[in-house]
């Protein structure tokens, strides 16, 4: 178990739920191996035992689905605060990470079954897929939502990458000067622009004469530089431009083509802006939708766990319902120790689940694969949904 984790698990009630909780405590937590918490679950309508059972492998399915969009919409968030410094990100991505103002190991140590989101009256089958239900209209408008945002994304880095990258790759309209342009008007001549590697500058001026006869001699001239590359200007024959063009190539020169106009250069930089500020927009806007979303699945997922201890409990312990749910948290790389010393004062409840060893798993009451241990179980794993930096 990796840190973070918490374990639910139920047991049956002894004499009373007093007694059976301070149980549990001499047992765990005055020996340092937890913090333990009274997890509520209610009493939902029991079925019959087939239905349990069948609803046991349903509800396995699901806490793997919620859990996998919890993870999932951290994960975006955690990307969309990429961009920040390390420690600033990291505590913008806690405090993203809630569910009803709690960070979620306080979410849990709290938790109270929340009948106004989910019905307890309502037949367990329908109950669970209530919960189900609305974690998959999450899931279907988060992946719309991302998808508008990546077609912004696109083409904001697009426009970013034009204007910010090196001049090998970079929009020339801030860079190219009416003045560069000797040749506007002319019917025979032409200027072209050439990126040439700041470490071949030397190279450039003693040869790009001899590309071509075509070419006018001393027309070069440093239009602009930066770390890697310059930008000169060149004055050439129409007829020879392809020529001179693969004599560039030839010479590891790249041509940029370029046509100069006043009224692109506005409408490029009205669109960078629009787009920037659009960009800005649906960022910030799909922050407080992904936080917002963030907590509404992560209630979801506990919900869901919430009903798997009660069927699984039922299905363990028999009729009538009369168990108490714990959640658990062991200190940082204590949860194999707090599962031997659950293994040990429970083991009479199960001799199945106290002669398996650690790691080993059994099934469901339904027949789906999971830990199995002497009471019932389910582990919480925090840390697979925290993104790692």
């Amino acid at each position: 178990m990796a840190d973070d984790d918490f374990f639910l698990i139920t047991l049956p009630v002894e004499n009373n739920r007093e007694r059976t909780w301070q149980h549990l405590l001499e047992k765990t937590q005055a020996g340092g191996l937890s913090t333990n918490f009274k997890f509520e679950v209610p009493d939902f309508k029991v079925g019959t035992l087939d239905s349990l059972m069948k609803e046991s492998d349903t509800l396995a399915s699901n806490d793997t689905y919620c859990e996998m969009l919890v993870r999932k919409i951290a994960t975006q968030i955690a990307s969309l605060y990429g961009q920040e410094s390390k420690h600033t990100a990291a505590d913008r991505i806690e405090e993203a990470l809630q569910a009803n103002g709690k960070t979620m190991a306080g979410y849990l140590q709290a938790f109270r079954w929340d009948g106004a989101k989910f019905n307890v009256n309502t037949n367990l089958s329908e109950l669970a897929k209530d919960v189900l239900t609305k974690v998959s209209e999450i899931d279907h408008e988060m992946k719309k939502k991302m998808q508008t945002y990546g077609k912004i994304k696109t083409q904001h880095t697009s426009i970013e990458r034009s204007n910010h990258g090196n001049l090998l790759t970079r929009d020339l309209v801030s860079f190219v000067k009416p003045e560069h342009l000797l040749t506007k008007g002319s019917e025979f001549l032409v200027t072209i622009f050439v990126a040439v590697p700041k470490q071949s500058f030397k190279a450039w001026m003693a040869t790009y004469e001899t590309f071509s006869e075509f070419v006018a001699p001393r027309s070069s001239n440093l239009v602009s530089e930066d770390s890697e590359y310059g930008l000169f200007s060149v004055t050439v024959f129409r007829k020879a431009v392809d020529d001179f063009k693969d004599k560039c190539r030839e010479a590891r020169f790249t041509v940029r083509d370029f046509e100069y106009d006043d009224a692109a250069k506005d409408q490029a930089e009205k669109l960078a802006s629009d787009v920037k500020a659009e960009f800005n927009k649906k960022h910030l806007a799909l922050i407080r939708y992904l936080t917002t979303m963030f907590g509404e699945a992560y209630i979801a997922w506990i919900h869901t766990k919430a009903i798997r201890l009660f069927v699984e409990s039922v299905l363990r312990y028999g009729l009538p319902v009369n168990f108490l749910a714990i959640a658990m948290a062991p200190p940082p790389k204590g949860g194999k120790r707090l599962r031997l010393a659950l293994n040990s004062a429970y083991s009479a409840l199960d001799t199945t689940g106290a002669s398996m060893k650690d790691g080993e798993t059994g099934l469901t009451m339904g027949g789906a694969p999971r830990e199995y241990f002497p009471y019932v179980s389910v582990t919480v794993p925090l840390s697979s949904v925290m993104p790692r930096r």
